[in-house]
């Protein structure tokens, strides 16, 4: 970052990564909204920072945007979005996913992103600044206990919808022109 957040939203902040996302921006100096489904996750660490707690299903066009909303009521100006809640396909005893399951999946961990920005962009365009920070699932397949069990036909790992949320991540990317899209792996 070139300058600290002033402003800042954690989804899934109630726990993990977000958690610790949300305690290092309120360390150092932002005023944080931490979202979470899960209300006294949120409101817990909310609590711990001194920020603010804003429960919301970030898998729904209508949790993203209320979720926005109360950010801005309560910071102003949202500087720094961490798009951070995300889910695995949970599938069966076998490790077959049902359809729902993918759909959730699919919401959470790539609609998500999209919704968020489709709110906060032309703002951010406006007055030439935000960021957004997308914690990409694909760090969640390298852990096993959390991971989408997907197996080619050979019984090796395959990542096609890892794939699939990585071309629409970078279709987005384009289409937010003018602002610079860097990856985690650019320096």
């Amino acid at each position: 970052m070139t300058r600290p957040a002033t402003g800042a939203v954690v989804t899934g902040g109630g726990g993990g990564i977000g958690r610790a996302l949300a305690r290092r921006l309120a360390a150092g100096g932002a005023r944080v909204v931490v979202n979470d489904i899960d209300a006294a996750a949120a409101e817990a660490v909310a609590a711990e920072i001194g920020g603010r707690a804003v429960p919301a299903d970030v898998a729904t066009r209508d949790g993203v945007t209320s979720l926005v909303a109360a950010a801005r009521d309560h910071l102003g100006e949202i500087d720094l979005y961490c798009s951070n809640a995300g889910v695995a396909a949970a599938g069966d005893e076998d490790g077959a996913a049902a359809e729902a399951d993918w759909q959730r999946s699919w919401d959470i961990n790539v609609m998500a992103h999209v919704r968020a920005a489709e709110q906060l962009l032309p703002g951010w365009l406006a007055r030439g600044d935000g960021r957004l920070v997308v914690t990409d699932f694909l760090s969640r397949l390298s852990n096993p206990e959390s991971s989408i069990s997907i197996m080619a036909a050979d019984g090796s790992p395959a990542l096609a919808s890892a794939a699939t949320a990585y071309q629409s991540s970078s279709v987005f990317a384009l289409s937010s022109a003018p602002f610079r899209v860097q990856s985690s792996g650019e320096r």
